[in-house]
Parts: structure tokens; sequence; C-alpha cells
């Protein structure tokens, strides 16, 4: 019953944030001036005075843009992907030519969600409904202008494979430090030591494993499961590989296995802020928007500034006088090399 009543909210949400366009595009005095550009002419009587008009350009950042990225950040790839099909059926009855438009203008922010094959996968028959199939098809034209709009845009991605290497070589065997908080798991009737292996925490293996896992469990961590865990929990979820810059890539990773992924966040959060971008404290900086604008930066000024956040949070944890000189140890062997990038 919950979550009906949270559905019926959010296509509440999503109806007034395509109202706001709809509304102006379907006016009969809105006029398509170039591909993307629609004025509006609001003729006066008086014929000395110069008609007022409001122009749109739907290639820019606008208002209704800005509301759609916020409700989608908030989303899950499935649910994200079901309300493009929303739009698509949305606009369908539009005159074609309007339609195209609303269509790439706004594809483009769902896809700095989601990939476009993610949106339009192609076995249609598969992971579609057949609503979504016959919208798919109602829409080939359009669909495949932002297809060839998005694909000649080169992106550089960063490799697991080479975080990992890095990782490996702090990470290695079986740690059974008592000291250590993440070698330990919450159960009902207190903490349970298990000790960490190939840098897996106690808390991760159990998640993996979906129950409350032994000490011998954690000793007999095989580097192969230890390998997926850390693929499936580290790395993925956090978009890693869209970091445009494999430096950047491995000092976040790091921090996310030593530091935690929600401690990472947080040294993220503060670095976007000193960079201008604009990030609230309950946001995600690991949503693809939000590492777009970070592709964007100086990045080896920007590592510099991740490696002192993480720094700072290190000397910040109750348990640095124990640990803190092999965290900063672990710290100083990051330096940014240009040649990963080439």
């Amino acid at each position: 019953m919950i979550s009906k009543y949270n559905d019926f909210i959010l296509d509440k949400q999503f109806e007034s944030i395509l109202f706001e366009t709809l509304s102006l595009l379907e006016s009969k005095e809105g006029k398509w001036i170039d591909d993307r550009t629609i004025v509006w002419d609001y003729t006066k009587d008086d014929e000395d005075e110069k008609s007022p008009t409001f122009e749109w350009d739907l290639s820019k950042p606008n208002k209704v843009k800005d509301k759609l990225k916020k409700f989608l950040s908030k989303l899950s790839k499935e649910q994200i992907r079901n309300y493009f099909y929303k739009l698509l059926k949305k606009v369908k009855s539009m005159p074609k030519n309007v339609r195209k438009k609303i269509v790439l203008a706004y594809s483009l922010v769902f896809l700095t969600f989601v990939s476009f094959d993610y949106l339009i996968p192609e076995k249609a028959e598969a992971n579609t409904t057949p609503e979504q199939k016959e919208l798919i098809q109602e829409f080939e034209e359009e669909l495949q202008e932002v297809k060839e709009e998005t694909i000649n845009i080169p992106v550089r991605k960063s490799e697991f494979d080479k975080a990992q290497g890095i990782v490996k070589q702090v990470e290695a065997g079986y740690s059974a430090d008592r000291k250590d908080r993440g070698n330990f798991v919450k159960t009902p009737y207190g903490k349970r030591f298990l000790g960490t292996n190939h840098g897996i925490s106690a808390q991760i293996l159990a998640d993996y494993m979906g129950k409350l896992p032994n000490r011998d469990d954690m000793k007999n961590l095989s580097y192969e499961t230890a390998l997926e865990i850390f693929k499936s929990q580290y790395w993925d979820p956090q978009n890693l590989s869209e970091f445009a810059d494999q430096n950047i890539a491995n000092i976040i990773y790091d921090g996310c296995v030593n530091q935690g992924i929600n401690g990472t966040k947080q040294v993220l959060r503060e670095v976007y802020k000193k960079n201008n971008i604009d990030i609230s404290d309950d946001e995600n900086p690991f949503n693809l928007d939000f590492i777009k604008q970070v592709n964007k930066l100086d990045q080896e000024k920007l590592f510099t500034e991740i490696k002192l956040q993480r720094e700072l949070r290190y000397k910040s944890s109750i348990t640095y006088k124990t640990h803190g000189e092999g965290w900063l140890s672990r710290l100083s062997s990051f330096e940014y090399d240009g040649s990963k990038n080439s």
C-alpha cells in the first residue's frame, strides 16, 4: 500500500514537471525559429509599443530541466527507464516535429543517469513491455538521432583492474586486528569478531553472503570471491568507471575500500563544494551528472584536493592514534601520474 502511494506521488511530481514544458509547447502562439528554439510573441493592441517575446532554447539549461534532473537523481535505474517511456507516451500525440524536439532535448537529461543502451535495449522483446516496445518502434527516428548525438561523444573510462591492482598491494591476507572496527560485524547479541581478508570487512562479507558469517568464512575467503565483492560493492555502484582520469578513480576507490563508501561520499562533497559544484549533504556525489562535472575540472588539482580531504578525515577518526601512521603511509603512496591516462 505504501509502495503504491509513493508511486502515485512520484507520478504527480513527474506530471507537474512535464506540464511546465508541454503547456507552453502546445500553445498556438509559439513558433519554432530553428531546430531547438521556440519563441512566443505576445502582441499588444498598441502598434507603437514593441511586442514582448519569450524565447526558449531547449538545448540550454532551464528550470524545467533542473527539476527533471533532481527528480531523476532520486530514482533507481529501472524507475528512470520507466519514466523515460512515460515521457514518450506523453508526447506521442503531439505533432511529429514538436515531439521530436522534446525527445532530443530531454533524452539528454535521462542519459546523465543511465546509458542509451539501458534506456533502449537492443533486445527489446526480452527487456521491455509490449507497450514500451511499441513506443520504441513509434519513436524510432527520434531515438536514432539521440543515439547518433550521444555516440559521437568520446568518453574516457577508468578501469577496475588498474585500481584494484593498487588496493591489492596493501590489502593482502587475513587481518586479526581487534582494534579495527571494520573487523567486527553486528549481531542481535552484540558485535562478532571476524577479522578482514583481502580488504573485505566483516560487515561487507555479511552483506554479500546474506547471512551472519563466522571467522572461518572470513579466513577461507578466496581472492576470486573478494574481487567479485570489490567490483559489485565498491566499484560498480559508485560509477567509478565514469571518472575520466584513472588517477581520480584510483584514489576514490581506495577511499571507498579503506574509509568506507559513506565516508568517501562526504570527502567528495567537500571537494565538489570547493570547486563550485552545487551539491547538498544528502545528494550522491557518484551520480553521473556530478561525475560529468568533475571530469571537466583540472584533474591534477582535483586529485590533490581529494587526497587532502581524505587525510583530514583520517585525522578526525577516533582510532587515528592507533592506525594513523599506516593510513597516512598508504595515502602518501598515491601520486598523480599523467601517464595513467594515456
